[in-house]
C-alpha cells in the first residue's frame, strides 16, 4: 500500500490584491502567495489540459456534516462572497457527493497546483476564456478549498530569505540574525510567511474518507508473515509493539501500536548542501 501524501510546508510571500485592471485595492488585505513572479517574465496563456483536471472524490458523509455544522454556525458572517462554490446543503446530492459546480472549484485548485500556475496567469483566465466567467478569484478558491477541508494553516513569521522563523528564541526579534533583514516591511505587515499545516487534523482528515479509512486499517489487519514484505514486519516494528509508551519518563499502560486506528508513522528528511562540494551533506 503506498503511504498517504504528505503536504510539505511552504514559504510564501505576501502580495497586494488587485482589481481586473491591475489596480492594487487599498481597502484588501495581503493574500499569503506561494507564486514569485518576475516583473520582467512574460505573461503565458496556459493551455487548459483536461486530464490536469484531476477528480477530487469527497464522499465521506461524516466530513459533509461537519461542513454544514460549520456553516450553520457561521452563516451571515462569512467574509467572502463565494459565487462558484456555496457550501451548504444544497451542494450534495442524494448519494452524497458534492455537485458540479462545488467540483469545479475544486478541479480549478488542482489544476492551479498541478502545473504550478502563477497567480497572474490565473487572474487573466477568465480574459482568455470567456466560458470561465464564474471562476472564482484566487482569494475565493483559496477560501474555498480551506473551508471544505476543515485544515487552517498556522502561519508564523520568517526571514525573507528563508534563514530562519521567528518562532522560539527568535520570536521577539525584529530583523534575520543572520543576514540582518527586516522582519516587517514599511506597513508592519510580514515580509515573508511560513505556513504550516498541523499534522493532527490532517491525519483525522485520512479517517473522514471510508476508502482511505480502510487502507489506513491495513497495519492492523496484515497477517504475521515470516518473511519481510514491508515495514510492519521489519524487528524495530515488532519490538515497539511488546513495549509500553513511555513519554517523559512516564510509563503507560497501553504498549504502542495496539489499536487499529493507532498511526505508524515514520519520519524523514531531505539532505542539504550547504557547500559547493556536493559530495558533502548534512
Amino acid at each position: 500500500m503506498n503511504p498517504p501524501r504528505v503536504t510539505r510546508p511552504r514559504v510564501v510571500r505576501c502580495e497586494t490584491v488587485e482589481d481586473e485592471d491591475g489596480v492594487p485595492r487599498p481597502d484588501s488585505p495581503p493574500h499569503p502567495l506561494a507564486d514569485f513572479d518576475s516583473d520582467d517574465e512574460e505573461d503565458i496563456e496556459p493551455e487548459l489540459e483536461e486530464e490536469l483536471l484531476t477528480r477530487v472524490e469527497l464522499n465521506s458523509e461524516e466530513l459533509l456534516e461537519e461542513i454544514f455544522q460549520a456553516e450553520d454556525a457561521h452563516r451571515g458572517t462569512y467574509p467572502l462572497n463565494i459565487t462558484c462554490l456555496s457550501l451548504s446543503k444544497n451542494s450534495t446530492i442524494p448519494d452524497g457527493r458534492l455537485t458540479e459546480d462545488a467540483m469545479n472549484t475544486i478541479r480549478a485548485h488542482n489544476f492551479k497546483v498541478n502545473v504550478d500556475q502563477g497567480s497572474r496567469e490565473y487572474a487573466k483566465m477568465k480574459r482568455a476564456f470567456p466560458q470561465l466567467r464564474d471562476l472564482p478569484s484566487l482569494a475565493e478558491l483559496q477560501a474555498s478549498i480551506t473551508f471544505i477541508s476543515g485544515i487552517k494553516p498556522v502561519k508564523y513569521d520568517c526571514c525573507t530569505n528563508s534563514c530562519c522563523c521567528f518562532l522560539g528564541s527568535y520570536a521577539d526579534l525584529d530583523a534575520c540574525p543572520y543576514c540582518s533583514e527586516a522582519r516587517l516591511d514599511s506597513r508592519g505587515r510580514p515580509r515573508a510567511v511560513f505556513e504550516y499545516i498541523p499534522l493532527i487534523p490532517r491525519l483525522q482528515a485520512l479517517f473522514a474518507d471510508k476508502k482511505t479509512c480502510e487502507e489506513l486499517l491495513y497495519r492492523a489487519n496484515c497477517h504475521k508473515r515470516t518473511t519481510i514484505s514491508d515495514v510492519f514486519d521489519s524487528l524495530s516494528y515488532r519490538r515497539l509493539c511488546q513495549c509500553h509508551v513511555r513519554v517523559d519518563g512516564e510509563i503507560f499502560s497501553h504498549r504502542h501500536f495496539d489499536q487499529p486506528f493507532d498511526i505508524a508513522m515514520g519520519l524523514s528528511a531531505d539532505g542539504v548542501c550547504p557547500f559547493k562540494n556536493r559530495k558533502a551533506t548534512c
